[in-house]
């Protein structure tokens, strides 16, 4: 078992080979998983990557001996240059930040704070926890009950934010036929409304399970429940900009039924029953994916969900990961609110457009050109309206989501 998912992962329909410059990628790779190279992990605290200027920077609480870090995923990877890599000094340990999350989640699961929580999410330079709620000065005055075993608790910084939103909508979504890809629409059952095909979100990633070889589309776990029977929608598709206000048309083709073991945690579940491809829908043409890999604060990425699309803003580029370990709680189709763990990207300032209801299962990419790489799949967004877009949205991180 990994993090409460079992060891069952899929795999992308292709495994073709993407681009590095300077070896950041590598670098942090070996960085945020510091056990795949025989270092002791308890020095490690979080990473960023300015891919312009090919650095990685590395927050550890014991800068002395990054160095052994270092040489050892060096020796791993030719490509990665120990210049590349700047080491600054962390507060905490990752170890700590998450214990003290999750100490926070249990404690509102508990009702035991004096405060709403929205999110939690680790600050990205190791300096402690950056803490959603809709009152932050309410918050900061209430008694703090102890988050660790450890004598000094941990810092949290409250800011303002609103409970954050599934992105999944009743919208409208074009037909499209098998072999399915990501960036697709998909219609289910409503149970809120009985038996009615209402409930719209994107489709993600398309894999193969190692389990038995079958192929699989990835969405949001929080768009349906176990066993529901999931079809694209009639046409007509609606014109630009009409994507919350045209008419419900129906379902139209199978695309796969939800598999019974799907993750909460990451927001992520399968379809099971149709046939795939390894593609994406982007603005104007068909792309091929061709890896996955996670995200680092840093990195821009892409997202291809339905309502976006629709209301004429195509794939959604210029996203930037401003938090790539936070956690938070969304109320999924079962009609309970879970616990979901992913990433955190913000709009550019030149950007109007991140992420709307009914993005929610699609894939969040990274453009090279002619193919993309998989980083994950569109969770939720704060304040997302019909009309107002989110400025940040929240997505399943690469490969973790890709587990069944």
């Amino acid at each position: 078992m990994r993090e409460g998912v079992p060891d069952d992962p899929v795999r992308p329909l292709t495994a073709r080979g993407y681009g590095d410059d300077h070896g950041i990628r590598a670098c942090a790779q070996y960085a945020a998983h510091p056990d795949t190279v025989d270092v002791d992990p308890a020095i490690y605290s979080s990473l960023s990557i300015d891919a312009p200027a090919g650095v990685v920077r590395l927050y550890v609480t014991d800068p002395a001996q990054a160095a052994s870090l270092i040489r050892a995923a060096k020796k791993r990877d030719p490509r990665i240059r120990a210049g590349s890599i700047d080491v600054r000094k962390a507060r905490y340990t990752l170890t700590q930040l998450h214990a003290a999350r999750s100490a926070l989640c249990i404690q509102q699961q508990n009702k035991k704070l004096q405060y709403r929580l929205s999110y939690v999410a680790v600050e990205p330079d190791g300096s402690g926890l950056e803490v959603g709620t809709p009152d932050p000065d309410q918050a900061a005055t209430a008694p703090l009950a102890p988050l660790t075993g450890d004598p000094a608790p941990v810092e949290i910084r409250f800011v303002k934010a609103a409970a954050v939103r599934p992105t999944a909508w009743r919208d409208i979504k074009w037909s499209d036929s098998a072999p399915y890809i990501g960036g697709d629409s998909l219609v289910g059952p409503d149970h809120a409304d009985g038996p009615n095909y209402l409930n719209r979100c994107t489709a993600g990633l398309p894999t193969v399970r190692n389990s038995d070889g079958k192929q699989a589309l990835l969405t949001a776990a929080h768009c349906y429940r176990p066993s529901d029977r999931i079809y694209t929608h009639n046409p007509p598709a609606p014109a630009t900009g009409k994507f919350y206000t045209a008419p419900d048309t129906g379902k139209d083709k199978y695309v796969g039924t939800v598999d019974p073991l799907f993750s909460y945690y990451y927001d992520a579940e399968e379809l099971v029953g149709s046939s795939n491809s390894a593609d994406i829908s982007d603005s104007t043409s068909w792309k091929p994916i061709a890896s996955t890999a996670y995200s680092y604060n840093g990195d821009y990425v892409c997202q291809d969900g339905i309502a976006s699309f629709f209301m004429g803003f195509g794939a959604v580029c210029g996203i930037e990961v401003k938090n790539q370990d936070i956690t938070y709680t969304i109320v999924s189709s079962d009609g309970k609110q879970h616990t979901t763990r992913g990433v955190e990207g913000t709009r550019l300032p030149t950007n109007d457009w991140t992420v709307a209801e009914g993005d929610s299962g699609g894939m969040v990419y990274a453009d090279n050109g002619s193919s993309v790489q998989a980083r994950g799949i569109v969770s939720a967004g704060h304040e997302t309206t019909t009309e107002d877009p989110s400025d940040a949205s929240n997505y399943s991180n690469g490969p973790k989501s890709l587990t069944s």
